[in-house]
């Protein structure tokens, strides 16, 4: 009884004076995966994954500005505890385009500007245009 009330007595250390570097990693993690399979998709890798019609065929194109944002994201919440006001500006820049990216990627979900689109997509879409736009799915006829 006696040890369990000494343990309760002791103050608990303030979870914010430890830097959150734990959650930092993951999502950098997280958002390098993202990033190389955008890229790698951007590449030309994995073209099929264009004809699978989930949300449009820009979804993995999509992951790479999400990928970018996430990771930008990151870069700016670790410098944005540093005592140097340089580095917390830089870290403002890069959460700034960090959201940036995350508009596109979101955005891009669902659609891409032919400008943000890589040319074997756009050759692909112009060839078969029924396909790359879920027309099999959706009931569309396809063109000849």
């Amino acid at each position: 009884m006696e040890l369990a009330v000494r343990l309760s007595l002791q103050p608990l250390p303030d979870p914010s004076a430890a830097p959150p570097t734990g959650g930092l990693v993951v999502g950098a993690i997280a958002s390098l995966v993202l990033l190389a399979l955008g890229l790698a998709h951007y590449a030309g890798r994995f073209r099929t994954l264009a004809e699978v019609w989930i949300l449009g065929p820009t979804v993995v194109l999509a992951c790479a500005w999400l990928g970018a944002g996430g990771l930008l994201a990151t870069i700016g919440a670790a410098l944005a505890g540093q005592d140097d006001a340089v580095l917390v500006l830089l870290g403002a820049v890069a959460v700034v385009l960090a959201l940036v990216a995350w508009v596109v990627g979101i955005v891009g979900i669902f659609w891409l500007p032919r400008a943000l689109q890589p040319r074997w997509f756009v050759e692909q879409v112009e060839r078969d245009p029924a396909r790359m736009r879920g027309g099999r799915m959706r009931g569309r006829k396809e063109q000849r």
